[in-house]
């Protein structure tokens, strides 16, 4: 029987890389470059154009244009990426044209394409719909790969590794 914790691995990935990514504690260096990046101070907004690339200790995110929206302080309030995004996070991939967080609701929506992948096993839709607090996600239409296991025991898909998906 194919072990149960296969789906989670995937979750996690998009989980902790979103929250490593823009809810990062102060120690933690995150560095965005882009062809062009632009800030409204007043309407608490960054923007970065062509060539988004976000480096993380933990995780890298590409993708075309990222909007980042702030509360006012340096706390964001959601992040939009368009184009070509892609993910990856401890050998995980996910990829789809356009991904918005959400961090008061700490959800996620992943458009266009929407793919979550960890080695073979996948999860692909048009739209993938993420709520990290509350560990559960749909898809639509939904389409699960998974591949019985070879060899030792892998990372749950969807649970992230030491704890729940959501900080």
């Amino acid at each position: 029987m194919r072990n149960s914790h296969a789906i989670p691995a995937l979750f996690a990935l998009v989980c902790l890389a979103v929250c490593t990514v823009f809810g990062a504690p102060e120690a933690r260096k995150t560095t965005i470059t882009a062809k062009r990046a632009s800030f409204d101070y007043k309407g608490s907004i960054a923007e970065f154009v062509g060539d988004v690339v976000v480096v993380d200790p933990e995780v890298t995110m590409n993708s075309d244009k990222l909007t980042v929206f702030f509360d006012g302080s340096n706390d964001v309030r959601s992040v939009t990426a368009v184009g070509n995004v892609r993910l990856r996070y401890q050998g995980k991939t996910a990829t789809c044209e356009k991904a918005v967080y959400i961090a008061r609701e700490g959800y996620i929506a992943m458009t266009g394409d929407a793919k979550i992948q960890d080695a073979k096993d996948a999860i692909i839709g048009n739209v993938i719909q993420i709520w990290i607090r509350d560990e559960k996600m749909t898809v639509e239409p939904g389409r699960l790969i998974i591949y019985p296991e070879e060899g030792e025991k892998k990372t749950p898909l969807l649970k992230a590794p030491g704890g729940s998906g959501g900080r």
